[in-house]
């Protein structure tokens, strides 16, 4: 391994988890700016949490599918984001289960990854968001820092914290 490898192995990473349901920009923006604040990373998780349709299994494939789909364009749409106003390629993760248990596995999973970036709705309008299921139980398995982006700041806001 290279000098060069060696170092990069040991870049701050910022997982960044998505949601379809809630405008990720604000998250995204704290990230690649924390990122390039600390020459670091950017990883972007999107989980495809499970159907209760075994009993319907065609449904319930055909379900699975379009998730698997609204997962790709999530996560290309929120890479090009990233890279188009960074210049950083960030690192894609798709998962299949609960969002939180497959947000903690990743961050256990992968030592490089610094901290959890999480966006979190405060008109309350976007349920089933993983920070709407967060609580201090859940904080105690995650072995990083978590961050929440509100989505009522501006990238104004977030300049002046970043």
């Amino acid at each position: 391994m290279s000098a060069i490898a060696a170092v990069d192995d040991h870049r701050q990473v910022f997982l960044v988890v998505l949601e379809s349901s809630i405008d990720m920009k604000l998250p995204l923006y704290y990230a690649f700016r924390m990122a390039k604040r600390v020459q670091g990373r950017v990883s972007l998780l999107y989980v495809i949490e499970p159907n209760d349709l075994t009993e319907w299994q065609s449904v319930g494939n055909l379900m699975y599918e379009q998730q698997r789909q609204e997962a790709e364009r999530v996560l290309q749409k929120a890479a090009a984001f990233v890279h188009g106003n960074s210049g950083i390629f960030p690192a894609l993760f798709i998962r299949e289960g609960g969002k939180i248990d497959q947000t903690v596995q990743l961050a256990g999973e992968d030592e490089s990854i610094s901290a959890l970036v999480i966006v979190v709705d405060v008109q309350g309008k976007a349920s089933g968001t993983i920070s709407a299921q967060w609580n201090a139980k859940l904080s105690a398995r995650l072995k990083v820092p978590l961050i929440i982006v509100p989505n009522n700041l501006t990238e104004e806001d977030i300049q002046r914290v970043t």
